[in-house]
C-alpha cells in the first residue's frame, strides 16, 4: 500500500471554497479579499492531495461540507482498511475552529490492482446548523443496511465515528421503507456490479430540510419503496423520508389512484422547511 504521505496529487480548486495552504497575503492574492481556503487540513498545515468537487454550507456560513478525493484528509488512527485504499470522501471543515472532521468515507479501490471496489460517499447536502449531511454511498453504514446498492443516508456531526462505521450510531439510513428502518429492496442489475449497483441517489446541496428532519431523494432502479409488497415501482421516483417519523412519501405520484409515475430527471429540490418539493422531470 503507498503510504498517504506519498500521495500527492494536483489539487483541483472548487471556486472561492477550495485552496492551497499559503500566508494571508498570498491567499488574498490568489482568491481576492475575505476569500478562505477550506479544502486543508489546518492540525497538519497539507492542502488536500487530489480534487476537491462539491460543497455545500450552512446558513450561517460556519461549515461547509466538501467531496473530495484527497487520501490524506483522514486522521492519524483511521487508517485504510486492509487492501483498501480510500480516494478520500465527504468532509466537514469548521471556518471558526479551522477544523477538518470526516463525515463519510469515499470510493475504495483495490490496493492491489486499483480497482473500483465500493462506491463511497458523494453528492453531499448539509443542514442549516450543520450538523446534518445527506449524501449516498454503497458503503453499509447501518447495521439493517444490507444490499448492495447505492443507498442514501444522513450523518449525524455530533457522533463521532470510530473505524467501524455501522457500530457508530452516526448515521441513519433514508433510502428505507415507509414506517420503519427496514432498507429498500432493488431489482438484479444487469450486469451485476458489486460494490456500486444503483439504487437510490440524491442531488448535491438541495436534498435536505434546514433542520435536517426530512431529506428528498430519487430511487435509480426498480424497487419497493415507499411500502410496496414486491420490488415493481419503476426507477425514477421522487421520494420524502420523515426521519422523526419513519415516513417515506411517493412524491411523482399520478393524478388519478397515487400509483406511481416516476419518470424524474432531477434535480429536485426541497424547501428549508421540507414541505415542498420542485424537481425537472417528465
Amino acid at each position: 500500500m503507498i503510504p498517504r504521505s506519498a500521495r500527492r496529487l494536483p489539487v483541483v480548486l472548487l471556486a472561492a471554497l477550495a485552496g492551497v495552504i499559503a500566508a494571508a497575503a498570498v491567499a488574498q492574492a490568489e482568491y481576492g479579499p475575505g476569500a478562505d481556503p477550506v479544502s486543508v487540513d489546518y492540525g497538519r498545515l497539507e492542502q488536500g492531495d487530489d480534487a476537491t468537487t462539491d460543497a455545500d454550507i450552512s446558513a450561517d456560513g460556519r461549515y461547509v461540507v466538501m467531496q473530495t478525493r484527497a487520501t490524506n484528509f483522514f486522521a492519524d488512527d483511521d487508517p485504510d482498511p486492509a487492501g483498501i485504499l480510500r480516494r478520500g470522501g465527504i468532509f466537514r471543515f469548521d471556518r471558526v475552529t479551522k477544523r477538518l472532521a470526516l463525515v463519510a468515507d469515499g470510493d475504495m479501490y483495490s490496493s492491489d490492482d486499483g480497482t473500483l471496489a465500493l462506491r463511497g460517499a458523494a453528492k453531499p447536502s448539509v443542514s442549516a446548523n450543520g450538523r446534518f449531511v445527506a449524501f449516498s454511498t454503497a458503503q453499509r453504514l447501518v447495521p439493517q443496511d444490507t444490499n448492495d446498492n447505492l443507498d442514501v443516508y444522513v450523518r449525524d456531526m455530533n457522533v463521532p465515528v470510530g473505524t467501524d462505521r455501522a457500530a457508530s450510531n452516526a448515521y441513519t439510513l433514508v433510502s428505507a421503507r415507509d414506517g420503519g428502518d427496514v432498507p429498500a429492496s432493488y431489482a438484479p442489475h444487469d450486469p451485476v456490479l458489486p460494490g456500486r449497483n444503483p439504487g437510490a441517489d440524491v442531488w448535491a446541496n438541495t436534498a435536505i430540510s434546514a433542520d435536517g428532519t426530512r431529506v428528498v431523494f430519487q430511487t435509480s432502479e426498480t424497487s419497493d419503496l415507499p411500502d410496496h409488497a414486491a420490488v415493481d415501482v419503476p426507477a425514477g421516483q421522487v421520494l420524502v423520508r420523515d426521519l422523526t417519523t419513519h415516513s417515506t412519501r411517493l412524491m411523482t405520484r399520478q393524478a388519478g389512484g397515487g400509483a406511481p409515475a416516476g419518470g424524474a430527471a432531477g434535480p429536485a429540490v426541497l424547501s428549508g422547511d421540507g414541505s415542498t418539493v420542485v424537481w425537472a422531470g417528465g
